[in-house]
């Protein structure tokens, strides 16, 4: 079987969908759901992959912990 590359948008302001998965415990296709249902951090879509910022992504977080009583 052939080995295709693929190549991906690299900025270090960006995350892709499967490392943030990763980060947060999640499956990627739980972020596809919640992206369809609004919740989360917005993502861009750059070709067929998904990405997130950085910064959206530690602010999501931030409001999750400012919402519960820590």
């Amino acid at each position: 079987m052939a080995t295709r590359k693929v190549k991906v948008a690299q900025h270090p302001d960006l995350i892709p969908s499967e490392v943030w998965a990763d980060e947060i415990g999640k499956d990627p296709k739980s972020l596809q759901r919640d992206a369809r249902l609004g919740v989360g951090p917005p993502r861009v879509r750059i070709g067929n992959r998904a990405y997130y910022l950085r910064r959206q992504c530690d602010e999501y977080l931030r409001k999750l912990f400012e919402q519960c009583d820590v």
